[in-house]
């Protein structure tokens, strides 16, 4: 029997949920002929090739200009025309592209995975525009929506107005739970290095942690996107910073804690479900995507500033906080989790005739 063939559209090839999470499906599901088409090529792009999944871009470097973002929407049509799936399966890349696809789809059909917060995956835009709510309105009836999170799927029914064809798919990590061992004293950030992730306040705690002049290293793993106040040298020269990989258990390995100062409407961070795989407590606000995860977490602070986060490590190492419970702790919330319920429905969504 011919497998069904499936597209996963991403706007970049990079290291982020929007692509791990992708990856994670393919791997889960050698049933089905997978291929990737990438608007913009990114750092996982070698290792995506490598993994030997199909995979076509638009621009095979990090030029970002305005003709070459409305390039994609004739790319993406010309792609279309030229290969036919029986699934296509959009994660990112903007709700234009995904208007596009719908109408170029050919017999295919279309999933929409809400991978932000904010549906629109734009930083920091909480609503959405008006022509955003009309596209998808109109696309509603038309395309089966997956929404990662219980709070991903209340936003979008308050901002569309309904709820028929959309499934809550949780975000999975596939990794067995792993007891830490040892203390290594030292606190890691895994993710996009940029601004709007409030990354800029580690170079604060790294400054507290020398005043107090801990033995506490602070470790980054991730994409760096320079900015005016981001630096590769600056970068380089403050924390111990590893190159971005889908291999992340050697980093865990590695840190105590993990920090995710991110104040964006994140929709399900994977990176804590890792940290909670790897027995890893994490020190974040209590957003909605973070508490519908770790719920009445001890490490959780009410607002993101070196204060807050420098009372939560100081607390971790000195023993307030029993190692054990954690652990326990972490097994538990991790269990809830279970990645085979999600690939399931994924499963059961791909196989569910066409609307």
């Amino acid at each position: 029997m011919q497998k069904k063939k499936v597209l996963h559209i991403i706007i970049r090839s990079s290291y982020d949920g929007a692509v791990v999470l992708p990856i994670g499906i393919i791997e889960s599901l050698p049933e089905y002929k997978h291929q990737i088409l990438s608007f913009f090529r990114g750092s996982a792009f070698q290792e995506i090739i490598q993994k030997d999944i199909p995979y076509t871009d638009f621009i095979t470097d990090e030029s970002l200009s305005k003709k070459h973002r409305l390039g994609k929407f004739v790319f993406v049509v010309q792609f279309l025309n030229h290969h036919n799936f029986d699934i296509i399966h959009f994660h990112t890349g903007g709700l234009g592209v995904l208007l596009l696809t719908y109408l170029f789809r050919g017999k295919a059909k279309v999933i929409f995975h809400i991978h932000s917060g904010n549906i629109s995956g734009v930083p920091n835009k909480r609503k959405l525009f008006l022509w955003q709510k009309i596209v998808l309105r109109y696309l509603n009836n038309r395309t089966i929506q997956i929404a990662v999170a219980e709070h991903v799927t209340k936003n979008y029914e308050a901002q569309i107005g309904s709820k028929q064809n959309i499934s809550l798919v949780k975000n999975f990590e596939n990794y067995d739970f792993k007891e830490k061992e040892k203390l290594n004293y030292s606190v890691g950030f895994l993710g996009r290095v940029i601004e709007a992730k409030n990354f800029n306040i580690l170079f604060n705690i790294v400054n507290e942690l020398r005043k107090q002049s801990t033995k506490i290293s602070v470790r980054v793993k991730g994409d760096i996107y320079p900015s005016r106040t981001i630096s590769i040298d600056k970068i380089m020269s403050t924390f111990n910073y590893e190159f971005p990989s889908f291999s992340i258990e050697q980093f865990f390995s590695q840190i105590d804690l993990l920090l995710f100062p991110s104040l964006l409407e994140e929709c399900r961070p994977l990176v804590i479900l890792e940290a909670l795989a790897f027995d890893t407590p994490i020190i974040a606000a209590k957003t909605k995507a973070v508490v519908e995860i770790l719920g009445e977490y001890p490490l959780l602070v009410n607002t993101i500033e070196v204060e807050s986060i420098m009372e939560k490590i100081m607390c971790f190492y000195s023993g307030q906080i029993d190692r054990h419970y954690l652990t326990n702790l972490h097994r538990e919330l991790y269990s809830k989790h279970p990645a085979k319920d999600s690939i399931e429905k994924i499963r059961n969504i791909y196989e569910t005739p066409y609307l």
